[in-house]
C-alpha cells in the first residue's frame, strides 16, 4: 500500500472521527484532506461514494428521532431541487474553481464554527425559510459536497435539541449526496477507478465515525473543536492559495 493512499485513509479516518462527535464535518475535512493530496475536483468525486454510507450511520443510531422528519420535509424538498443544479456545477467547473469554493466553505465553517455565530428562526420563518436553505445547501452539495455549514447553521436556528439535530442534519446528507452520486454517474463524472479508490477507503472512514462517537463523552468538546478548526483553517488556506496559483 502507497504512502500516498495511507494518508488518504488518514484524512478520511480523522474526518469520521470528527462526524462521529458532532455529526457534521466529514466532507469538509474529508474534502480539504483528500483536496492537498489530489486534484480538488478528484477529491470531491471520491468522497461522493463514501459519505451517503458513512451518515447512514449516524442516522440509524438516531433513528428514535424519525418522528421529527415532517418537520424538515420542506428543507429536504429543496434540497432536491438544489442538489442537480450543484452537479452540473460539478462537472463543468475546473479543478482551480473547485478548490477555491471548497477553501472558502471550509473557511467559512471556521468562521462560524469559532464565532460560535447563532441565529434563531422563530415558526412563522420556518416555512419561508426551509425550501430556500434547502435548495442552498442543496447546490453547495452538488458541487462541492459541502452543505454542513448551511444546513447546520439553520437547524441551530431551530433550537433543536441535540439528537434530533444530528438525526436531521443525517436525513438531508444521506438523500442529498445519494442524489448527488445519481447525478454525477448519469454525468459520466464517476469512473470505476474513482469509486474503486473510494471503497478502499471507506473502511477508514467508518472506523473514524465509530471511534468518534465513543469519544464523544469522553474527550472535552470544547478542546476537540478548537482542534479540528485549526486544522481546518489551515487546510482551508491551502486550498485558497492552489486556486489562486
Amino acid at each position: 500500500m502507497s504512502l500516498t493512499l495511507l494518508t488518504m485513509a488518514l484524512g478520511v479516518f480523522l474526518a469520521g472521527i470528527v462526524n462521529g462527535a458532532t455529526g457534521l464535518g466529514f466532507s469538509i475535512v474529508a474534502g480539504a484532506a483528500l483536496a492537498l493530496l489530489l486534484d480538488a475536483k478528484t477529491a470531491v468525486l471520491l468522497i461522493s461514494v463514501i459519505v451517503p454510507i458513512l451518515t447512514s450511520v449516524q442516522l440509524l443510531r438516531h433513528r428514535a428521532q424519525v418522528r421529527h422528519l415532517r418537520r424538515i420535509l420542506p428543507l429536504l424538498g429543496g434540497g432536491l431541487l438544489g442538489v442537480p443544479l450543484g452537479t452540473y456545477l460539478l462537472a463543468v467547473l475546473s479543478g482551480r474553481a473547485v478548490a477555491l469554493v471548497l477553501g472558502a466553505f471550509t473557511l467559512l465553517y471556521v468562521f462560524t464554527g469559532f464565532f460560535k455565530l447563532r441565529f434563531r428562526v422563530t415558526p412563522r420563518w420556518e416555512p419561508l425559510l426551509a425550501p430556500l436553505v434547502g435548495v442552498s445547501g442543496g447546490i453547495c452539495n452538488g458541487a462541492v459536497g459541502v452543505s454542513g455549514p448551511i444546513l447546520a447553521s439553520y437547524l441551530l436556528a431551530l433550537d433543536m435539541p441535540a439528537s434530533t439535530f444530528i438525526f436531521s442534519l443525517a436525513v438531508m446528507f444521506v438523500v442529498q449526496s445519494a442524489t448527488r452520486l445519481v447525478g454525477l454517474i448519469t454525468l459520466n463524472q464517476m469512473t470505476p477507478a474513482l469509486a474503486s479508490l473510494s471503497l478502499l477507503l471507506l473502511p477508514a472512514g467508518v472506523l473514524g465515525i465509530l471511534s468518534g462517537m465513543w469519544l464523544q463523552s469522553r474527550l472535552p468538546k470544547q478542546a476537540f473543536h478548537r482542534a479540528v478548526l485549526l486544522v481546518l483553517f489551515a487546510a482551508g488556506s491551502s486550498l485558497i492559495q492552489r486556486g489562486l496559483a
